[in-house]
């Protein structure tokens, strides 16, 4: 039984969507100072497009919204609207009520945002900036796309950067294993010197690092797909689980070290890999040497201990965790052994 993400779970978890940034769709402006005709033609020949922002001096001073505009411009009350206004400006005929938000407003933020409308202008679409300069616009299903696949990150406990199963999926197994009594052993993989290479490297590539360990545990766990137990975890940061049974776990810890050690030149370039260290300004501001990125794996095994709860799990493995830290390189430590 190998529990992992799905390709669309994986797919719906890298595309985690935090701010409105994410769903920018570009739909070309129109000056203020444009007639009513062009932007007739405009909406007859795209049948899709709603809105059309209408921008002075390159920002936003108003909205064509299709349905009005076509109803009430176009027809008119007695049906005369296309003769009265086809010359007309739009500078007249634009809509000034209209929703603009800057790019890094939350999805959470903007829902709220979209309650407070009328209802008239309840599912207008949303005018996106960047200092008040136009970028483009979101629709309000796509702010209810956004929230659907938030909200099925959330309920399968992925975390929206690795795609693994978070802390909450985590405890249930582990506490589920340990009600069923089964033989287990727990993988707990730590990323040494993590925080200096992200202050060298830069955050993407520390994210870079830690999707690819993502990827080499599900990959290895793949490789020894059991009947019984066989998942991965992301438990936060550059932190990682695995539980498998425990006849394979030092084999899968082995070849995860190998992996890893193998992408080295992918994750510090090939100079500084060769070299094998690198120097740094610390956090303390002092120029320091510093290691490779390694991995400490601890391995705590049921088959040789029986433990009452998690609490207890995550006791022991935290003091095989400093043990293994404290050797140099990448280290595998199961029960008081090193491997």
């Amino acid at each position: 039984m190998f529990y992992h993400m799905s390709a669309n779970q994986r797919e719906t978890a890298d595309n985690f969507i935090c701010c409105v940034q994410k769903i920018i769709r570009y739909v070309s402006p129109v000056s203020y100072d444009e007639r009513a005709i062009e932007i007739k033609n405009r909406f007859m020949n795209d049948p899709e497009l709603l809105c059309i922002p209408v921008l002075k001096n390159h920002r936003v001073c108003g909205v064509i919204n299709r349905h009005r505009f076509m109803e009430n411009h176009m027809v008119g009350r007695y049906g005369f609207g296309h003769n009265i206004n086809y010359y007309k400006h739009i500078e007249v005929l634009l809509e000034d009520y209209f929703l603009q938000i800057d790019q890094y407003t939350t999805i959470d933020h903007v829902a709220k945002l979209i309650q407070l409308r009328d209802r008239v202008h309840m599912y207008d679409d949303i005018c996106i900036t960047d200092n008040e300069k136009y970028l483009g616009i979101i629709s309000v299903s796509d702010v209810l796309n956004a929230i659907a696949k938030n909200s099925l990150i959330l309920a399968i406990g992925a975390n929206p950067l690795s795609g693994l199963p978070g802390n909450d999926f985590i405890q249930r197994e582990i506490r589920d294993l340990l009600e069923k009594s089964a033989s287990f052993d727990i993988c707990y993989i730590d990323i040494d010197f993590f925080k200096p290479f992200n202050d060298r490297h830069g955050f993407a590539k520390g994210d870079e690092v830690i999707k690819a360990v993502a990827d080499i545990l599900v990959a290895e766990l793949m490789k020894h797909e059991t009947d019984t137990v066989n998942f991965a975890g992301h438990i936060g940061g550059d932190d990682f689980i695995m539980v498998t049974t425990p006849e394979k776990s030092v084999a899968i810890c082995r070849n995860v070290l190998k992996q890893f050690e193998d992408n080295l030149p992918w994750f510090h370039g090939e100079e500084e890999a060769l070299q094998g260290y690198y120097e740094s300004v610390s956090r303390k501001g002092v120029c320091e040497r510093f290691q490779l990125l390694s991995l400490s794996i601890a391995i705590i095994s049921t088959e040789i201990r029986k433990y009452a709860s998690f609490a207890e799990i995550s006791s022991i493995v935290s003091e095989l965790k400093k043990k293994a830290k404290q050797q140099p390189g990448s280290v595998i430590i199961r029960d008081q052994r090193l491997i």
